[in-house]
């Protein structure tokens, strides 16, 4: 080229500096806070911290729709998928750490050891290959940015937390919906889609956040486009929301008559028993009935773990027949079983007001380490220092207990937080939910706020009422809009509620999570596709 001439375009002109393109420069904020892989490896672990604080027990949940978008930034400024994977893993493992350090409480007490923290660092760090896995697929995303790029983020999202639902070792724990479970008009969507449809949308308005704030992201027209879709789907969930609530205010259709519930919570910690725990739990036995008799319930619920043996003790099947006797009521009593051939389960027993035992359910859901044992072969080893629970037996039942005409839905402890559960036993003609819960084991910590939390998703994907019966709490009355009336917790008590159970079928409950799965595949699929039309230069 003639010097005369100008700049050469290949070589960036005659003092080498790039020339405008027509995009807008990206900040040296941005530089400053995503330039190298460790400082997007920090900032993705600051909003895993941050997230955290969107659960129980801060509570912060407008955090969870907006702190996913400093991590698709992150994201999307790896040069690679292998790259991608390292800061979406610490988002995770930090999200997990804050949430869960009752993991280490409860299994440093089962074990008497302070070395049960380390279940405490596995889990956490277990955990943290979901959020790695969705950060591969979420940078492959994030390369084309742009509405179908926000969809398919949300869809990917979603698929990762269902997956983490399925299976004899899932733990759906953690789920962005979670958050919500105070925000009445957001979480009533759930009776459509299940709360996979309340975490899509908030991991859309968190990409939605991103897509706006990226530099050069087109026009003004363009923006307003892009935004109108996230925009227009949480007024949608909204909308529904507080039309479900103003229906809720009145009598359903599908209501039956009210009953009468009363809940028991003997504050007894399990995690160690111990003969004080013994005593304790005998002692409420003889002490709560009395309180509840004035109440003239229908039926007494006893939680998870308030019976050693009612079956096969005759001293404890005594106690609670008196107190059936005592309230006139029948009693759902949690308490261990055996099989006919001698093997432990995990149980609930109905028991009449003449005190005969009439009916059993045994919790088909086991927990992991804490009820069996996987790959028992592996510990083997370890067992002249540790002690390993000898393998529940799960149930195979429905989980539903017919009571003089009233189809109880049974759930014990954890199984609340497994959705497939309870959508089981409504189907098979529940009209109200009851979750036997023991949370003892976790001390004073935030788990019983956070199960709590899960549960409520039951009673509104269902819109069944749902009584909680804690060991220590929590100790719960949950409407099917998802209104919550409780007890403290640590506290000798019972709570006492009238509530009516109904027979209206929801979506969620007719066709589950396949319109919802459907349709993230089709969006995750729109977004990896290459880009239709021409080709940009």
């Amino acid at each position: 080229m003639h010097p005369s001439l100008p700049h050469d375009p290949g070589n960036g002109g005659r003092d080498g500096a790039p020339q405008s393109s027509g995009r807008v420069p990206i900040t040296s904020i941005t530089d400053a806070l995503l330039g190298t892989q460790a400082r997007r490896v920090a900032v993705a672990a600051a909003c895993g911290l941050l997230a955290s604080l969107a659960f129980p027990p801060v509570g912060a949940w407008w955090l969870s729709w907006v702190v996913l978008a400093p991590l698709l930034a992150a994201l999307a400024r790896c040069t690679g998928m292998r790259q991608a994977v390292v800061p979406a893993y610490a988002f995770g493992v930090a999200t997990w750490a804050v949430c869960v350090p009752w993991i280490g409480v409860s299994v440093a007490s089962f074990l008497q050891s302070p070395i049960g923290w380390v279940a405490w660092v596995l889990l956490c760090g277990i955990q943290g290959l979901w959020y790695a896995a969705w950060g591969a697929l979420a940078w492959r995303i994030c390369q084309r940015p742009g509405l179908r790029a926000a969809l398919a983020l949300a869809a990917s999202w979603t698929l990762m937390e269902w997956a983490r639902t399925l299976g004899a070792l899932a733990m759906p724990w953690c789920l962005l919906s979670h958050t919500q479970y105070e925000v009445l008009p957001v979480i009533q969507a759930a009776s459509l889609m299940g709360a996979g449809l309340i975490s899509f949308c908030i991991v859309l308005s968190n990409a939605s956040i991103w897509l706006a704030a990226r530099p050069g992201n087109g026009a003004r027209l363009v923006q307003a486009l892009r935004a109108a879709v996230p925009v227009g789907a949480v007024g949608c969930l909204l909308t529904y929301g507080w039309v479900s609530l103003a229906d809720g205010d009145g009598r359903h259709a599908d209501a039956l008559p009210p009953i009468r519930i009363t809940a028991m919570q003997p504050n007894v910690n399990t995690n160690p028993l111990g003969v004080e725990g013994h005593i304790a739990r005998r002692e409420a036995v003889v002490v709560l009935p009395t309180r509840a008799a004035p109440d003239r319930p229908f039926v007494v619920a006893w939680p998870e773990s308030s019976a050693e043996d009612v079956a096969g003790d005759l001293t404890e099947k005594s106690l609670f027949a008196e107190a059936a006797r005592l309230t006139r009521a029948w009693q759902i009593i949690g308490s261990g079983g055996a099989t006919p051939d001698g093997r432990p389960t995990n149980s609930a027993f109905v028991m009449s007001p003449r005190g005969e035992i009439v009916a059993r359910y045994d919790k088909r859901h086991l927990v992991p380490f804490g009820e069996w044992t996987p790959a028992r072969w592996l510990f083997v080893p370890l067992e002249r220092w540790f002690r390993f629970v000898e393998d529940d037996v799960a149930g195979t039942s429905d989980g539903v207990l017919l009571i003089d005409g009233l189809r109880i839905g049974a759930l014990i402890c954890f199984e609340s937080v497994i959705p497939a559960l309870a959508r089981r036993s409504t189907a098979r003609g529940a009209t109200l939910l009851l979750n036997l819960t023991n949370d003892s084991w976790a001390g004073r910590s935030s788990a019983l706020e956070q199960h709590l939390a899960i549960t409520v998703f039951r009673s509104v994907e269902m819109r069944r009422p749902m009584v909680v019966a804690g060991l220590t709490g929590p100790t719960a009355s949950i409407s099917p809009y998802g209104r919550i009336e409780r007890l403290p917790p640590y506290e000798l008590g019972l709570l006492t509620t009238s509530v009516t159970p109904r027979t209206d079928r929801t979506p969620y409950l007719l066709w589950g999570n396949a319109p919802l799965l459907t349709l993230c595949i089709a969006l995750l699929a729109m977004g990896l596709l290459p880009a239709w039309g021409r080709p940009r230069r």
